[in-house]
């Protein structure tokens, strides 16, 4: 028999997902006819409602069903464009709407389930009672690059390697973070001189993200990799590089490989940590994708959910750093709706949203993510390998 507390976590996220819902829904009525118009944003902006759902409906077309990256172009990887393409055929933007916040409260619901599968139910509740769901689940589609974290991570607590280097493929197609996880996985593969599981690892991965990338690469390279030339081409977002970039003049290809060469740098004294066994990979990669955020030169608000995720797969954080994450998340989110705000109506608060405020934001940001170099990782905690429950 199910023990009833077993459903709560899942109660309080499916609470969450309703206030997302809620926040984003009135843009069906808002928008008509599928045109873009400056009353959503401003509307959206103003009442913390903003949601990449309905920004690519308008402003990428999606109602003209044009097939993504064959017949249009499309920033984001495969499995997202194809998401898109999906629900875009659902009638009007309400449809469409409603068809992503389904699935997307589908995809919640697994990264519970598979929360609670690798480390058992302290960590389903961690992930599950965060109110960071009920800004960001339906904020973008980043819940399904989760579920493929979480799958990954599930089949590699089971000494799955051909199945966990599989979603790290159907990751990389989805919102290419799952990366990280493979170079660690190789590494504690390499020390257990496990060739075998190394070659199932890279195997996976790569059947998986070659597949899922090749045939619209080939349909057309030049759709398909505005993905890569959107972020290589972006200038610097509020933070340590674009002060740099701002005072020094240095070219964004120059921002591009130092931000590179540091995020590189992190990541493999992480993964020498794997190879003398004192870090476990699921550890690593959540340390490696903290270090990434805090270096990126591109930054979106909902990059904390995955940082908080991978910290709960890997070792559910404590109070205090499971506060700061939540709250440097929640403090973002509320920092990019006033900017835009204020930017998009013109406001003079702009200037002070952007010199008074926003520094002190990205600092507890920048604060959270250090912290998880403080507060995690610090034992070694053996994953299971057959039943994957603590």
């Amino acid at each position: 028999m199910i023990r009833r507390d077993r459903w709560i976590p899942y109660a309080v996220a499916a609470a969450y997902l309703a206030v997302g819902a809620w926040r984003v829904w009135p843009a069906a009525a808002v928008i008509r006819d599928g045109l873009p118009t400056y009353a959503y944003y401003l509307w959206s902006y103003r009442h913390g409602a903003y949601s990449d759902l309905v920004a690519l409906y308008v402003v990428r077309d999606l109602y003209l069903h044009r097939l993504p990256y064959v017949a249009a172009p499309l920033e984001y990887p495969p499995v997202i464009g194809m998401v898109l393409w999906a629900t875009a055929w659902m009638p009007g933007l309400g449809g469409y709407l409603a068809a992503n916040i389904l699935l997307l409260a589908a995809g919640v619901f697994a990264t519970v389930a598979l929360a609670e599968a690798v480390r058992g139910p302290a960590a389903a509740r961690a992930w599950a009672f965060s109110p960071l769901l009920a800004v960001y689940a339906v904020y973008n589609w980043d819940v399904l690059g989760l579920v493929t974290w979480g799958l990954a991570a599930w089949a590699g607590a089971r000494r799955r390697y051909g199945w966990a280097g599989w979603w790290v493929g159907v990751g990389v197609a989805t919102k290419l973070f799952p990366v990280v996880l493979l170079p660690y996985w190789l590494a504690e593969r390499a020390a257990a001189r496990d060739g075998r599981g190394a070659a199932a690892l890279v195997g996976g991965s790569a059947a998986a993200a070659v597949g899922l990338n090749a045939p619209f690469a080939w349909a057309n390279y030049a759709n398909w990799s505005q993905f890569w030339r959107y972020n290589s081409t972006r200038g610097p977002d509020p933070g340590f590089w674009q002060w740099l970039w701002l005072r020094t003049g240095l070219s964004v290809p120059a921002i591009d490989a130092l931000s590179l060469a540091v995020v590189a740098a992190g990541g493999l004294v992480l993964a020498a940590a794997v190879w003398r066994r004192r870090l476990e990979p699921l550890q690593a990669a959540a340390l490696a994708l903290a270090w990434w955020f805090l270096w990126n030169k591109v930054y979106s608000p909902q990059y904390m959910v995955w940082v908080l995720y991978a910290l709960v797969l890997a070792e559910p954080p404590g109070t205090v750093l499971r506060v700061l994450l939540n709250a440097a998340g929640l403090l973002d989110f509320g920092l990019a709706m006033a900017w835009l705000a204020t930017g998009t109506a013109g406001s003079p608060l702009e200037t002070l949203v952007g010199t008074v405020i926003a520094p002190w934001v990205i600092l507890l940001r920048d604060g959270a993510f250090l912290g998880t170099f403080l507060a995690a990782g610090r034992n070694r905690i053996p994953v299971p390998a057959s039943s994957g429950r603590r």
